[in-house]
């Protein structure tokens, strides 16, 4: 997949996917044990909002741009914002965390996250971005292929830990906007080997959750409670 993010970055897709996905994170943190978080197509992690790339499809200007000019947004949005202002000078909009960035933002000492990235230019940019947070692991190659080497992941969530609902984190994947049916047979097969390692019901945008046994998942009627599980 020949994709860089740089053209794309705080469109109207990033805040939707980056404000779902702190809220995902904020409901993992309710507890204190640790969780794991793994991006499969991680990017270069923070990208210039108003740079060359930016600027050629201007499409963070119906996407951020649009929503700084709003007024009393809904908290999600609003904390969303907060995280998007720690990476700028105060009162300017430079900078666009990526996920990776985001996700580090959030990190307690006992969480991980750990970012696949393909592109070789991407991940040095990547790997330089977090060349001192212990907490992040950087990985040049696919990572769909990650998928089944790092999950289910060692973290336990339950007290006590009980067989089915013993572990627990994020996945978060990137898939192309036009995939080809070879393609897509490429996404399909680590989301189904995620649905088996981790049990997870619903895919909400790119975020993936694992909320264990939760009887709600034959229904298909999961709401977002469950995240507290």
């Amino acid at each position: 997949m020949n994709y860089l993010h740089a053209f794309h970055a705080g469109n109207h897709a990033d805040v939707l996917k980056h404000t779902v996905l702190l809220h995902l994170i904020n409901r993992l943190k309710r507890k204190d044990k640790p969780f794991f978080v793994l991006d499969t197509h991680a990017g270069r992690g923070q990208y210039l909002i108003q740079g060359e790339q930016a600027r050629k499809t201007g499409e963070a200007l119906q996407g951020i741009f649009k929503l700084i000019t709003l007024k009393k947004l809904p908290e999600p949005l609003h904390y969303y914002l907060k995280q998007v202002e720690r990476v700028n000078p105060v009162g300017s909009l430079l900078n666009y965390p990526g996920s990776p960035l985001l996700i580090a933002q959030q990190l307690r000492e006992h969480d991980r996250l750990v970012c696949y990235e393909s592109q070789k230019p991407e991940f040095d940019a990547l790997q330089q971005l977090f060349k001192h947070d212990a907490k992040v692991q950087t990985e040049h190659g696919d990572g769909y292929q990650a998928v089944k080497a790092l999950l289910p992941p060692v973290e336990r969530r339950d007290n006590p830990p009980s067989l089915a609902r013993d572990r627990g984190g994020d996945v978060e994947w990137q898939e192309p906007h036009h995939p080809d049916q070879e393609t897509q047979a490429e996404i399909f097969e680590p989301v189904a080997q995620v649905v088996q390692l981790i049990r997870v019901p619903r895919q909400r945008g790119r975020v993936a959750r694992d909320v264990g046994d939760d009887p709600r998942c034959e229904r298909g009627d999961l709401g977002a409670d469950a995240l507290d599980s």
